[in-house]
């Protein structure tokens, strides 16, 4: 029976080794498996652990349509985009599928999902966006799972969201344009009573009075118009009083109306002040006061009104309306320094605007605030935030005090357990878990993988698959799984493959090292090229430095008369099959090594194995 493995330590065992493995030499039977060959073909599961290292578990692969392998990503639903002050508020719900691992965020100014970059990835169902106050923009997310691999977006339409103003600069914008009004000017101004001589072109008063009565009703009327004209101006004040009453009811009424036009713009002001009583066919009575206030400036309106009564079914109404687009207050006895006024209270386009507010009792449909300070929050559906921050958690059989005490009656924990120290007084049965302190275990079975800073092991372990990042410590040990290590000093061979080279060139890589053996560094079959154009020959040479020291160098010769094994006088272009092989001292530790090419011939090379390895090992006799 011939050996698939060639025994020995030397440079050309290594290699061949090594070609055997990679499927280089032979029919390939004896070629090692990946992890990404069982997992392709549906033998295993791939699984990302901590650091982003790799291992297998049981299962279907990606080649299994059934259960336990990693899946393609879903398509992202209910993803909600709502806007506060300076954050957006981003929803969705948790996907569904095997190997989920985040979800990317994209974002643009506008609508268009090509001109999106991505600002952010995450892991839960929610995440703040931090962006400026009054922001507007359009919002797209993706699931990427276990492997990198991104699944469909949410849509190729964008959801939109804007932030709220900053509500300080809303009100000093309200209040400076507030304080430009005339009515501010108006109403400031001191009561005083000034006689001019005014001089009029042409002006008349006319007055009309009238009183009627007769067996059923009584009226009494007067109009008064004071008119002055000049050319196309004119200017008018008119009052009306009337007071009429009948047998069922009875009424008084005074009119007075300001007015002033020019050619192409007018203005009235007019005040109404009305009462009525008044009783209906069947006895009931009613009655009313009313007063108002009505100004108009062209096509522009302005009001006020108040009224007061009892309809016929003994309603009350006590009415107070103002008709305008802006209404506020202010207090005329307290200017501030600018001989400004503060406008604690607006309605501006719709909208008010409360500098401040003190309430009893408020009810509001939706609440945007950018701070809220209260004794007490309660929310009867749900609190949604990527940040919650906050003393002691209660629900139910669960609970986690401000010292960090969780308490739980049950959990079921998918992903990693990170413990300082734990006691476990039953079985505990973990799919994945990392141990940096202390455990204490009566019973344990872990049936995936078991990653451990530190450990000391008195009793016997079962594991199916296993990750020691730290120190163990065992007396005897057997392993009949696998056991994956990041560093492991003794007889394990490790590996570096270093891209091509060209001419006059130098690439460089680091062995962390530090063992108290000596390790030999080799090298598989090195393909290096030589080309020239010229008729003499020329040299080529590739060197293996170790921390800045050649300790060997590869030749070759081309063009002209060069001859040599493999080489015919007069090629342009040679290549050699050549290998390095050198020895590092025992406890050389970040040990610098470099391949460069030199010489007048152009020399490149590809195919850059290097193997380091324990020199005599054990292993052997």
């Amino acid at each position: 029976m011939t050996a698939k493995f060639r025994a020995g330590k030397d440079p050309s065992a290594v290699l061949e080794n090594v070609e055997t493995l990679t499927g280089q030499r032979g029919d390939g039977r004896n070629r090692a498996v990946t992890y990404g060959d069982l997992t392709t073909l549906g033998l295993a599961n791939l699984r990302v652990g901590a650091g982003g290292k790799t291992s297998l578990s049981p299962g279907g692969g990606k080649g299994d349509g059934g259960g336990g392998g990693i899946q393609k990503p879903v398509r992202p639903t209910n993803f909600k985009a709502t806007g506060g002050f300076a954050y957006v508020l981003l929803e969705w719900d948790m996907p569904n599928y095997r190997g989920r691992s985040l979800t990317e965020i994209y974002r643009s100014p506008e609508d268009n999902l090509a001109n999106a970059v991505l600002i952010a990835s995450s892991a839960a169902g929610v995440y703040g966006d931090p962006v400026d106050p009054d922001w507007k923009g359009y919002y797209w997310i993706r699931h990427v799972n276990s492997l990198g691999e991104p699944g469909p977006f949410n849509d190729s339409k964008g959801t939109y969201a804007q932030t709220h103003p900053d509500p300080a600069a809303i009100i000093e914008v309200i209040t400076e344009q507030l304080n430009a009004s005339p009515l501010i000017a108006n109403l400031t101004d001191k009561l005083e009573t000034n006689t001019k001589n005014i001089g009029t072109v042409d002006s008349n008063v006319k007055t009309l009075s009238e009183s009627v009565k007769n067996q059923n009703s009584a009226m009494a009327k007067r109009v008064t118009d004071v008119e002055t004209s000049s050319q196309s101006n004119m200017s008018a004040v008119r009052e009306l009083s009337q007071s009429v009453s009948d047998r069922f009811s009875s009424s008084a009424e005074r009119v007075e109306k300001v007015e002033v036009a020019t050619r192409e713009n007018n203005a009235a002001v007019q005040t109404n002040a009305k009462a009525i009583t008044e009783m209906d066919k069947n006895g009931s009575a009613s009655y009313r006061a009313m007063w108002s206030t009505k100004a108009q400036a062209g096509d522009v309106k302005a009001g006020i009104g108040i009224v007061a009564g009892r309809d016929a079914n003994g309603n009350t109404i006590s009415q107070v309306a103002v008709a305008a687009n802006q209404f506020f207050i202010f207090d005329p006895n307290n200017p501030n320094d600018k001989t400004t006024y503060a406008i604690p209270f607006a309605v501006v386009d719709g909208k008010v605007v409360i500098e401040e507010l003190i309430a009893k009792d408020a009810v509001i449909k939706i609440l945007a605030a950018q701070t809220i300070i209260a004794d007490s929050v309660r929310a009867g559906i749900e609190i949604v935030s990527p940040y919650i921050k906050t003393a002691r958690i209660e629900s139910g059989n669960f609970t986690v005090d401000q010292n960090g005490n969780m308490t739980a009656t049950n959990a079921n924990i998918e992903g990693r357990v990170v413990a300082t120290s734990g006691s476990f007084s039953g079985s505990v049965t973990a799919t994945d878990g990392s141990f940096r302190g202390t455990v204490h275990a009566t019973d344990g079975e872990f049936r995936g993988s078991v990653y451990a800073t530190d450990g000391e092991f008195r009793g016997s372990i079962y594991a199916t698959d296993g990750v020691f990042r730290g120190t163990v410590y065992a007396t005897d040990g057997r392993f009949e799984g696998t056991v994956y290590a990041n560093k492991i000093e003794g007889d394990v061979m490790q590996v570096y493959q270093m891209p091509p080279i060209g001419h006059n060139q130098t690439r460089s890589f680091r062995y962390n090292g530090g063992q108290d053996q000596i390790m030999v560094i080799s090298s598989a079959a090195i393909s290096m090229t030589l080309t020239a154009k010229s008729t003499t020959v020329l040299n080529g040479y590739l060197d293996l430095l170790i921390n800045g020291r050649v300790v060997s160098t590869l030749s070759g010769v081309v063009g002209g008369g060069a001859t040599g094994p493999g080489v015919t006088a007069g090629e342009k272009s040679v290549s050699y099959v050549k290998s390095f092989s050198a020895e590092i001292p025992a406890g050389s530790s970040n040990v610098l090594i470099q391949v460069r090419t030199r010489g007048d011939a152009n020399c490149s090379a590809e195919g850059i194995l290097f193997m380091v390895s324990r020199k005599n090992s054990s292993a052997f006799s």
